[in-house]
C-alpha cells in the first residue's frame, strides 16, 4: 500500500485537495455564521 502511494503523487495531491477542501468549508461555514449573526 505504501508503495503505490508513493508511486503515485496522484495519492497525496488528493490528499492534500481534501484538506484544502475541509479548510475552506470551515471557513465558510464560520463565515456564514457570522454573516447570520451580524445580520
Amino acid at each position: 500500500m505504501l508503495a503505490e502511494d508513493k508511486s503515485e503523487p496522484t495519492g497525496t495531491h488528493y490528499i492534500s485537495t481534501q484538506v484544502v477542501t475541509h479548510i475552506v468549508y470551515s471557513f465558510f461555514t464560520i463565515f456564514a455564521k457570522v454573516l447570520i449573526y451580524m445580520s
